[in-house]
């Protein structure tokens, strides 16, 4: 009500009726000032959505009473929870980053999953970074409501941002997390905090953390190694298209060069290092991400080729990876009980940017009976996969 009032009055001031020479003075002199400084344009507040006393508030008056400092994301408008500043600097055990857009009952299938998660006593935070359209650049009410009347049953805290403008799937993943950049933190100090980046459309076995945990601890040191993920579903051999299945024998975990982001934990400096490089491709017109013969690449020119490249950041993240000799650390629980319900993460094909059919319902899928083998990592090998499946064996490097 309060933006509205505002948008209303701004265009009464292009009337410059004589009737109003008070208001108008009040106009010029305090509102145009303040609209000006906030950087929201007249269009923008009329798309504003109303979510909470809060957000409503935010960024108009809460940023006179902060004197500035409350928001520290340039690209974000709304943010409502605890401040930034305590969300960016505190230091937990699990960070959890959603990024989402206009799926509200999608959203709400994962923050279900999220009140089933074991945290073993673990201090954890969850981030929901909501998007705006790309066309009229609202957001959606009903997908910004549910996540901010969302309470983790498991304790942790809730802090929802709303992006000033659109930035897309490709914004929304290489932002949301500024590894490294914590006041008083280094990428080394950040990757004692295991940090889960999903987007809406998943759904998590009560036992991902558990998992996630062992292994960072068991394997968060290695050189090569980009990040561990929670899919275990849907691979594929990188240069063929073929499904791709890791043997029985390679035990809880295995090495592959493709990385998996449906449930992806980046490893902190390798996150920053893939963020400075990104800036700095991105900034060449003329640069492409194709990494030679994978099936990736020519789905990344079929986008091309539509105007649609955006939807795809895995790409850059391969390329990247590639360059790099990076490699994705993930779970083998399916292969070594022999089934396809051990998943510590599911992706249930919501229509959005790459599915248009009817969703799954394959929750039924999702691992929910713990076995402490599944965290027996303390191997002599690890089995490493190239993009076109050639399997070798790999000298563990555990952490010092």
């Amino acid at each position: 009500m309060f933006r509205r009032l505002i948008y209303n009055i701004c265009k009464i001031k292009s009337r410059f009726s004589p009737i109003f020479p008070c208001l108008m003075n009040f106009i010029c002199v305090t509102i145009i000032p303040l609209i000006l400084w906030t950087r929201i344009p007249y269009k923008e507040i009329s798309a504003q959505t109303k979510v909470s006393s809060r957000a409503i508030l935010h960024p108009l008056a809460d940023r006179i009473w902060s004197a500035g400092r409350h928001l520290n994301y340039s690209a974000l408008n709304d943010s409502f929870g605890a401040s930034n500043d305590e969300f960016e600097n505190e230091a937990v055990d699990f960070r959890v980053i959603i990024l989402t857009y206009n799926r509200s009952a999608s959203l709400a299938r994962l923050l279900e999953s999220l009140n089933d998660l074991e945290l073993d006593g673990d201090t954890a935070i969850v981030e929901i970074f909501v998007d705006r359209s790309k066309t009229t650049n609202q957001v959606d009410e009903k997908t910004v409501e549910t996540a901010s009347g969302f309470h983790w049953s498991k304790g942790g805290r809730v802090k929802v941002h709303v992006h000033r403008t659109h930035v897309g799937i490709i914004g929304q993943w290489i932002d949301a997390w500024k590894a490294g950049e914590r006041k008083g933190t280094g990428e080394d100090k950040e990757d004692e905090e295991v940090v889960l980046i999903l987007e809406d459309d998943l759904s998590l076995s009560p036992f991902a953390y558990r998992w996630l945990k062992a292994a960072h601890r068991h394997y968060g040191a290695r050189d090569d190694l980009a990040g561990i993920t929670l899919q275990s579903e849907g691979l594929i051999v990188a240069t063929t298209g073929r499904a791709f299945r890791p043997r029985a024998d390679d035990g809880p975990a295995y090495l592959y060069a493709l990385v998996g982001s449906w449930g992806f934990s980046p490893r902190a400096a390798q996150w920053a290092g893939f963020r400075r490089w990104f800036a700095g491709a991105r900034s060449n017109a003329t640069y492409r991400p194709y990494v030679k013969d994978l099936v990736m690449t020519r789905w990344y020119q079929r986008f091309e080729s539509r105007g649609r490249q955006d939807s795809m950041w895995t790409m850059w993240f391969i390329d990247y990876c590639h360059r790099e000799r990076l490699f994705t650390l993930y779970n083998n629980l399916n292969a070594i009980e022999k089934t396809s319900k051990n998943c510590l993460a599911v992706n249930r094909r919501e229509p959005g940017l790459h599915f248009s059919r009817k969703p799954r319902d394959n929750t039924g899928s999702l691992l929910r009976s713990w076995k402490e083998s599944y965290v027996d990592l303390n191997r002599a090998d690890l089995c490493k996969y190239a993009f076109d499946g050639t399997r070798e064996i790999a000298a563990t490097r555990p952490p010092a």
